[in-house]
């Protein structure tokens, strides 16, 4: 009976499961209004702006369309609410805004360096809209429908253009280089938004007005002086060519023993305040082919031997979170850049006293392709010169990681 009792249990419970399944397959679809859809992250930003007009998007009118003269009414409120002059006008009698019209409308005041290749296959190549659309594509004031439609023809939504006015707001903004990654840079001059001269310009200002004066942190030893030239070519052939890549435009400071040969390298002694390496450092040579801009040599503690990042030739530089503590060393100057906002990247054999004093996340590698010795530091070029001259058993020595070394302490038992 007991058995009998068990399949019983059992048949019943998957009697019930799959009677509750096809209660569930079978309830329709409650498919979602426009009046009921809620709200998109960029539609919500921009209802809660000041500058946007009162009763412009209800749930029950966001799908609808819009004339011209609203749509550029919005764009100028939405440019004034940025703090820019600029002005958008209609472009024809036309009553109704399509996204191609709002397109040649933004493309009176947005100027992309490079517009890549089109993917959307609903465009005419050969129209007068194509350059207009892969312009503000490109600047991310507008998207496509799809991934291959742009809705070429289709009119454009109020919700629509209160997204474009809210992307249009954030993107007349004034850069700030404040914690601002290498990726967010490239795409602010992807956009257009920013040039490698202005963000050069930028990082020499803070550099000014915070190491040199205010606080007087004392990391940087010596700018570059060609950095804004460097940077004008750069930005010259990024509009011609496109960028090499994500380095394309980057101002980077490098630690003052980074062999650099347009700029002196002295391993934070006076007394080689003047000494010109004949070439690049490896990483260096890698940097620059990539695109970036030596921007700086960043203080460090006298030729890396110590730990408070003190040097003859560029002074004691301050923990910029207590200026009464030391940075950490012998990087010291060198973990300043990023935290503060001199650069976006700042490079040193073994960042990793500093960045523990500031709790930075680096990462680094003492050996191999990142080698101190490979990248051609300033101590490095005499140790080696120093290994070559030593001969044992009619071989050169070579110099092995200290991991492979046995050690000669070990005693016999």
């Amino acid at each position: 009976m007991e058995e009998l009792r068990k399949i019983w249990t059992r048949t019943l419970s998957l009697l019930l499961a799959f009677t509750l399944m096809l209660v569930s397959l079978a309830a329709p679809v409650q498919a979602a209004s426009p009046a009921s859809a809620p709200y998109s992250p960029e539609l919500a930003a921009f209802l809660e702006q000041d500058w946007a007009p009162e009763g412009y998007i209800t749930p029950a009118n966001g799908h609808e369309t819009l004339r011209q003269s609203e749509f550029a009414e919005l764009l100028n409120d939405a440019a004034d609410a940025a703090g820019t002059d600029l002005r958008f006008l209609t472009l024809s009698d036309q009553d109704t805004v399509k996204r191609e019209t709002a397109a040649a409308i933004l493309d009176q005041a947005v100027d992309v360096p490079y517009i890549g290749r089109n993917v959307f296959t609903d465009i005419p190549q050969s129209g007068p809209d194509a350059s207009s659309i892969g312009t503000v594509v490109t600047s991310g004031l507008m998207k496509g429908v799809s991934g291959h439609r742009f809705g070429y023809g289709k009119p454009l939504s109020r919700s629509e253009a209160a997204v474009v006015a809210y992307r249009l707001y954030l993107y007349l903004q004034p850069f700030n280089p404040v914690e601002a990654t290498i990726a967010d840079i490239q795409t602010a001059m992807t956009a257009g938004r920013l040039t490698a001269e202005q963000l050069v310009e930028l990082y020499l200002d803070r550099i000014e007005r915070y190491d040199k004066q205010g606080p007087k942190l004392n990391s940087i030893i010596r700018i570059n002086d060609k950095a804004l030239e460097i940077a004008r070519a750069l930005d010259e052939e990024r509009a011609k060519t496109g960028p090499r890549g994500p380095l394309h435009g980057i101002p980077v400071i490098v630690k003052d023993n980074f062999d650099t040969a347009d700029i002196p390298t002295t391993g934070g002694s006076l007394a080689l305040k003047d000494s010109i390496p004949p070439d690049d450092a490896f990483q260096v040579k890698k940097l620059k082919e990539a695109g970036a801009i030596i921007l700086a040599k960043a203080n460090l503690h006298e030729f890396a031997f110590g730990y408070t990042t003190v040097s003859s030739a560029g002074g004691q530089t301050l923990n910029p979170y207590d200026p009464t503590r030391v940075p950490g060393g012998s990087s010291g100057g060198t973990g300043l850049p990023w935290p503060q906002a001199w650069a976006p990247s700042a490079w040193a054999p073994i960042p990793a006293v500093p960045s523990a004093c500031r709790l930075l996340l680096t990462a680094w590698s003492a050996f191999g392709r990142r080698s101190a010795c490979r990248a051609g530091t300033a101590l490095c070029r005499w140790r080696l010169r120093r290994i070559r001259a030593v001969r044992s058993h009619g071989r050169w020595r070579t110099p092995q990681p200290f991991w492979t070394r046995r050690s000669v302490t070990t005693r016999r038992t």
